[in-house]
């Protein structure tokens, strides 16, 4: 426990994205797995609780909109928790300006 993580990361045209994680939801995994989104701006830590299920399709939830200027990073830990983590996959969806 506290030893594993899973680091996606990839280069973005410079801009304002929605970043969102999917897993599939059960009773047995953690309740409050943290995930860390480096941005330009510096690192923005969200809890997600995987027993719920995801709110977007019943397939993704939002960890909130970033402004990333060429590489975008996030990392899912199993770091304090109780339960399975999972991490399938992870969405950056570029933000119209102005929104």
């Amino acid at each position: 426990k506290g030893k594993k993580s899973v680091r996606f990361e990839t280069k973005l045209k410079p801009g304002r994205y929605e970043v969102r994680v999917s897993y599939s939801p059960h009773a047995n995994r953690a309740n409050k797995v943290s995930i860390e989104i480096k941005h330009s701006v510096g690192v923005a830590t969200v809890d997600v609780d995987q027993t719920k299920k995801p709110k977007i399709d019943g397939l993704f939830i939002s960890l909130g909109r970033f402004q990333f200027d060429s590489t975008a990073t996030v990392v899912i830990s199993n770091r304090g928790t109780q339960g399975y983590v999972i991490a399938d996959s992870v969405q950056f969806i570029r933000v119209p300006t102005g929104r």
